[in-house]
């Protein structure tokens, strides 16, 4: 059983320790996604893309079955644990991503506008577990919940979606901070290959993640006085990490509105962040702040 032959390969920790214990590649790219595409080690006749689930045929046996099956559980628990491993949030740690829809405090007076809020919010998340690739936005005053509402659609599609969608969590001043830091050297040269390094693992994750929150858009103090080229670096920079989500969905929370957002941002972030269907915003307009009582 392939249940005993995996036991004997020790200690795999990732999907694709799984797919190099029992399969190999075709040389072949998927027609769909353009993946490489992986054939059973053991005389199989079905090459599979295990990014997006394409087969080119389905005369498959038993084992064949079954080490496919094997390999996209391994790929549904990676994809999983990327909400925790890849978000990144250095001034707010790990907290926020276990919040869940019942953290979210419906105040008294406020409770027609709180739940509407919140309903929209389930919505769109049923929108994302069934497939749409669009950008959404949750706008509003510091304060009032965006932030951990987010957080909370991000916890109910990471733990809900069928086929198994990956999801992360980015602090957009903290990001562009990296950024920064990581190509203009205004660190310590010491420090500087590891700002490097995690700014690479972090723009992979974010080409790679289905799903995005990129969390206060708008607030970075480097494009509003770090200077003429700490921010063409940054813009460019964010440019980069967007166009490589441009088939992907993204969520941005932010407290200034369109116009604001067009005058700090060039104007191919705008277009590839923005959306420009109220359906797909959530407006905080006239709530108080939750963090003040």
């Amino acid at each position: 059983m392939l249940d005993t032959e995996m036991g004997g390969l020790g200690l795999i920790s990732s999907r694709q320790d799984v797919i190099d214990a029992m399969f190999k590649k075709t040389g072949q790219a998927c027609e769909v996604c353009g993946a490489p595409m992986y054939i059973f080690k053991d005389n199989g006749k079905s090459p599979i893309c295990f990014e997006c689930g394409q087969m080119e045929h389905e005369g498959i046996n038993y084992r064949e079955q079954e080490a496919i099956k094997m390999t996209k559980q391994a790929t549904n628990q990676e994809k999983q644990r990327m909400l925790l491993n890849s978000s990144y949030m250095p001034n707010t740690g790990t907290k926020l991503l276990d919040k869940t829809f019942n953290d979210f405090e419906v105040y008294p007076n406020e409770q027609e506008a709180d739940r509407k809020i919140l309903s929209k919010a389930l919505t769109i998340c049923e929108r994302i577990k069934s497939g749409e690739i669009q950008n959404f936005a949750l706008i509003g005053a510091y304060g009032v919940g965006k932030t951990l509402l987010a957080s909370a659609m991000l916890t109910d599609i990471n733990n809900n979606s069928d086929p198994q969608q990956s999801c992360m969590f980015v602090s957009v001043p903290a990001l562009m901070d990296l950024e920064l830091s990581s190509r203009l050297g205004n660190v310590n040269p010491s420090q500087r290959d590891e700002f490097i390094q995690k700014r690479n693992l972090v723009e992979a994750s974010l080409a790679r993640a289905d799903v995005v929150v990129f969390d206060d858009l708008g607030s970075e103090t480097t494009l509003n006085a770090g200077g003429r080229e700490a921010n063409d670096t940054v813009q460019k920079a964010f440019f980069n990490i967007l166009e490589a989500r441009n088939d992907k969905v993204n969520i941005i929370t932010t407290n200034k509105d369109g116009k604001a957002l067009k005058q700090i941002y060039n104007g191919k972030i705008i277009s590839r962040l923005l959306t420009h269907h109220a359906e797909n915003v959530i407006n905080f307009k006239g709530l108080k702040d939750k963090r003040n009582g």
